[in-house]
């Protein structure tokens, strides 16, 4: 989805279809120019579509269908403090996830997104990751569900993470013996609007810094708080970074 909208936006400032050859230096610094000043892009929005187009861009460079190198400087982007959600934010967002109407894939959206926070908040994964979970790999008896390498981010380890009673108890109330558990193997082209209905419904800024990546510094701010460590329970390996980019220190 990442790629095809940063796409999208390099054919909205081209005026017509966008092909391998616009990938250049001139047109990425054009388009980062184009939507801060007319979309009124944030710097890190901005930097998103630099990423995915850079992403392609290489991906050319590698299989030889381009001999030009990509090389785009990242826009400035100002170092915020990390933001967790409160635990009377957890409380509105879990409420208000009954009063979403609709489906997605044959899954009613009310239960879609209290899974995808029950989930979040007991194993702290990213959305990509989240969305690829399956029925088969939980092992209801042990409390566990273990998510083969292939599905995580740059795909080296395996991974199992604990979950709760509660939640294992809210997933067998829709559990099907196979299958995702999301009815879908990446994240739905209507998640993030989705996520942004919830938080209106929950009384919550609609902002970046709360999309689902702030479920994950409040799983990763409450695992610190109550003294367990946080980089390992993330599964990341550098600890400045995490202190960085996911600990609240209001909380």
């Amino acid at each position: 989805i990442h790629y095809r909208r940063s796409v999208e936006r390099l054919e909205e400032m081209l005026g017509r279809k966008a092909f391998l050859s616009d990938l250049t230096r001139n047109s990425i610094v054009s388009l980062m120019a184009w939507l801060r000043d007319n979309r009124g892009n944030k710097p890190d929005t901005v930097n998103t579509s630099r990423k995915y187009l850079v992403a392609i861009w290489q991906w050319a460079f590698d299989c030889g269908i381009t001999s030009r190198f990509p090389h785009v400087d990242k826009a400035v982007t100002p170092k915020r403090i990390p933001k967790a959600f409160t635990v009377n934010e957890l409380e509105r967002l879990m409420d208000a996830c009954g009063r979403i109407r609709g489906e997605t894939k044959g899954m009613r959206n009310s239960v879609l997104l209290k899974t995808v926070i029950a989930l979040v908040m007991d194993t702290g994964v990213r959305a990509g990751e989240l969305f690829s979970f399956r029925w088969e790999w939980i092992d209801w008896r042990g409390g566990w569900i273990h998510v083969p390498a292939e599905y995580r981010k740059r795909g080296e380890y395996d991974a199992e993470y604990g979950l709760l009673n509660d939640t294992l108890e809210w997933l067998k109330s829709f559990k099907k013996d196979s299958g995702p558990i999301f009815n879908c193997e990446s994240v739905p082209g209507n998640y993030y609007d989705l996520w942004n209905q919830l938080l209106r419904e929950a009384g919550i800024q609609v902002h970046r810094r709360n999309k689902t990546q702030c479920l994950r510094r409040t799983f990763a701010t409450l695992i610190e708080a109550g003294g367990g460590h946080a980089p390992t329970a993330l599964g990341v390996k550098v600890v400045e970074m995490v202190r960085k980019h996911y600990l609240d220190p209001s909380l």
